[in-house]
This record gives structure tokens, C-alpha cells and sequence, in this order.
């Protein structure tokens, strides 16, 4: 979790393709699916950020089931807000092309 600074999100490619300000999230899909990281976080400006292991996760979830269902739910609002703006993203290309 980002706590101060901007950081961009970067493909491999080299394409910026998200800016993060403080309380964003980053690298949540590699805690809950253990893939390698599809792209890297720069920093922007000097920033500070809170990790929090997979095992402290879990860990938390198995002290604290409502906290537990606090932070899944904020988790599948923030990924589902990321596909959101992928949809669109997509939608955009594609429309792109048929000019």
C-alpha cells in the first residue's frame, strides 16, 4: 500500500499505464495468485509504502474474521475497478482499429 509519493505502474515494454497516489494499492494480485509480478512500480516522486507479507495476510485473516472480510471486500472492489478501466482500455483500442 502506497502511503506517500506517486508511483507508476510500468510494463516490461516500457508503457506507464497506471499512476498510484497514497492508500492505492500495488501488488495485490501477486499476494493472492503467487504469479510473478506482470509489471513494475516506480516511484515518481520520494514515496513510503506499508507491505504486507502473504503470510502476515493470512495470518490476520485467521486472527480477525471481520477485519478479514474488510480487506477482501476493498481487495475485489480494487480489482474490479482495475478490469473496469482494462474494459475500457480494450473497448478503446479496439475502436482504434476499425477507423
Amino acid at each position: 500500500m502506497l502511503l506517500d509519493g506517486q508511483l507508476v505502474t510500468r510494463t516490461k515494454a516500457g508503457t506507464d499505464i497506471e499512476f498510484i497516489s497514497p492508500i492505492g494499492l500495488v501488488g495485490e494480485m501477486g499476494v493472492i495468485t503467487d504469479e510473478p509480478r506482470s509489471a513494475d512500480f516506480v516511484g515518481i516522486t520520494e514515496s513510503m509504502g506499508l507491505e504486507i507479507t502473504k503470510d502476515a495476510l493470512v495470518q490476520l485473516f485467521f486472527d480477525d474474521a471481520n477485519i478479514c472480510r474488510k480487506i477482501l471486500l476493498n481487495l475485489v472492489k480494487n480489482l474490479s475497478n482495475k478490469l473496469y478501466d482494462t474494459n475500457g482500455e480494450i473497448e478503446k483500442f479496439l475502436a482504434q482499429q476499425q477507423e
